[in-house]
């Protein structure tokens, strides 16, 4: 393997676990206390996340770059299918959601919704300073 090759795949690992550490920060927010600027900017992020979906086939911009990285842009599955499916099925079985594409991706959206509500109670409720 060259070196090229191997550095481009570490690349894409280390934004896979970016990509994770992104999809999870709306709970690590509770757990670890970070800067309320970094939480506002997260916000910020996870708002326009959903929206960019449309631009990329129903596929995150940092799923797009790790695909490319990796070359494999051709294959089907996504980030969420490849590393979040038990996740997904729970989150599908809770709410009685079809066990098929549609029903995947209405659950990838019930766990945006789930992260925005997190994200908006931490910085209007729990770290609010507006008393």
């Amino acid at each position: 393997m060259n070196i090229h090759i191997a550095l481009t795949k570490f690349t894409a690992d280390i934004l896979d676990v970016l990509h994770f550490f992104v999809i999870f920060f709306p709970i690590l927010i509770y757990i670890i206390e970070f800067p309320i600027y970094v939480v506002r900017f997260a916000f910020l992020l996870a708002s326009f996340v959903p929206l960019s979906w449309i631009f990329f086939r129903n596929k995150c911009v940092i799923t797009v770059i790790s695909k490319n990285l990796r070359g494999d842009e051709k294959e089907k599955y996504n980030f969420s299918e490849k590393y979040l499916s038990p996740l997904y099925n729970t989150i599908i079985k809770l709410f009685n959601l079809s066990d098929d594409k549609i029903g995947f991706e209405q659950a990838i959206n019930i766990h945006w919704i789930i992260n925005m509500i997190l994200l908006w109670y931490y910085l209007f409720y729990y770290r609010c300073a507006c008393n």
